[in-house]
């Protein structure tokens, strides 16, 4: 569920105009770039969610749980809002 957000945020952040005109190569390489490192965070996130129920080390889990999604938050407003343009 969360791959189907990104993917629609990505596509609906992409469809604005941006100040300086793209082609629709830079477009898509610049998806293709974010894709590659917020997807893998939520998939280490999920993975850690998972383990985060088991009974060996549920403590440790959940702070590494915790602190992926942080990170997970942290890296979409440095993708969608720091860098950019507009």
């Amino acid at each position: 569920l969360n791959t189907v957000f990104v993917l629609v945020s990505m596509k609906k952040f992409f469809a604005l105009r941006s100040v300086t005109p793209k082609s629709e190569i830079e477009k898509i390489r610049t998806l293709l770039r974010t894709g590659m490192v917020i997807l893998p965070c939520f998939f280490v996130n999920w993975f850690f969610s998972v383990l985060a129920f088991e009974d060996v080390f549920t403590d440790i889990f959940r702070y590494v749980f915790a602190f992926t999604n942080s990170l997970q938050g942290i890296l979409i407003f440095m993708f969608f809002c720091a860098l950019n343009p507009k």
